[in-house]
């Protein structure tokens, strides 16, 4: 919970979900007490989310008791369109997790994704990354697309921007300058103690926030 610095009203954070798959991190999030929104373009992916999360809510049992449970809610809309923002009337998000997202986007959309992250996240929000696959060459093509941890750093160090690939797929680091006044500072970057089999011992985690401005 945290409190709105105008109003002071308390109010549940919120967390994003893009390409929430079947749901089960949505309802995760919501049983540390964020109101949490899984966002898929597909509305029969969505209606399986639903369906998920009535069966085995009770799996995901409430974390602190003074905090409750959050609202679950799954939206069909397109990531990159502000219709669906509308219907929900968030506006931006406190913390945005995105676990295989980029990796089911072509290669072309990368700066699109970047530009659209920085603008759905809150001001004092956090993205969190799971850098997945990382081991996977970028010729192979996808999905999923091949994703070192560099393609996360060049995009989201330069929102919106078209970042160079070299002819084997690898982003070309640097080429596009080192300081970029809206960029995302990446926070946090390690390997998880616990993750998938596929992802054991290749598996990042990146945590983004705004830049912080300095006073004037």
């Amino acid at each position: 919970m945290s409190y709105d610095v105008e109003s002071g009203i308390k109010r549940r954070r919120t967390v994003l979900v893009p390409g929430c798959g079947r749901g089960y991190d949505v309802t995760l999030f919501a049983s540390f007490g964020f109101d949490a929104y899984g966002l898929d373009i597909s509305e029969s992916a969505v209606s399986m989310c639903r369906e998920e999360q009535e069966r085995n809510a009770h799996k995901y049992p409430v974390q602190d008791d003074s905090v409750g449970a959050g609202k679950v809610e799954f939206i069909a809309g397109d990531f990159f369109s502000d219709a669906w923002n509308r219907d929900i009337a968030i506006g931006v998000f406190d913390v945005i997790y995105d676990y295989t997202f980029l990796s089911a986007l072509p290669p072309s959309l990368r700066p699109a994704w970047s530009s659209r992250m920085k603008q759905l996240l809150g001001e004092v929000g956090l993205l969190i990354c799971i850098e997945f696959p990382t081991y996977k060459a970028p010729s192979t093509g996808g999905p999923p697309y091949g994703l070192p941890p560099q393609v996360y750093l060049e995009h989201l160090s330069h929102p919106g921007k078209v970042i160079p690939y070299d002819e084997q797929g690898h982003v070309k680091v640097g080429a596009v300058g080192d300081e970029d006044p809206e960029a995302l500072e990446r926070i946090a970057h390690y390997q998880p103690k616990r993750t998938h089999e596929v992802g054991k011992g290749t598996d990042w985690v990146s945590i983004w926030r705004h830049m912080c401005k300095p006073n004037k």
